[in-house]
């Protein structure tokens, strides 16, 4: 960076850049709806967040920012990739129940849901297994590799 005082937040950006990557794979994952077709983004935000580690003040600076660059892309595959999607759903039904509990409290309530006969919600798609997620592990582990 041409920032002056980069070496001294570089930590800073390191997280904030893995934070941001994990934001844009789930929107272009979620524009796009194939993760091959997102993966020429993901290697970008890669190479960016390896081209980053570079911009240390001195070699141990470097180093300690790749090994904790590659400590991060250890705990992404193990833990926030897996729980990722669980993480999203979660959030986005806690989100959706307090706009209606919002609506409800301001009387608003929409009293025109469809269900089916036994009061029960009607959903629009029913949770399949494909080779989608596999195929999404080997594309993230590819662009990690070519990134590093």
């Amino acid at each position: 960076s041409f920032w002056p005082s980069f070496g001294v937040y570089i930590w800073e950006a390191i997280i904030l850049m893995k934070i941001l990557s994990i934001i844009v794979g789930a929107i272009v994952d979620a524009q796009i709806g194939d993760n091959l077709l997102s993966a020429p983004v993901m290697t970008a935000m890669g190479l960016v967040q390896g081209i980053v580690t570079m911009s240390s003040k001195d070699f141990m600076d470097f180093l300690l920012s790749y090994i904790v660059g590659f400590g991060f892309l250890i705990l992404e595959r193990m833990y926030i990739g897996p729980l990722q999607s669980n993480a999203f759903n979660w959030l986005h039904s806690a989100v959706v129940k307090a706009i209606e509990r919002l609506k409800e409290v301001l009387g608003r309530a929409d009293k025109t849901r469809s269900s089916d006969g036994d009061g029960n919600q009607i959903s629009g798609e029913e949770a399949t297994e494909t080779l989608e997620p596999l195929i999404g592990s080997f594309a993230s582990y590819s662009c990690d590799t070519l990134s590093l």
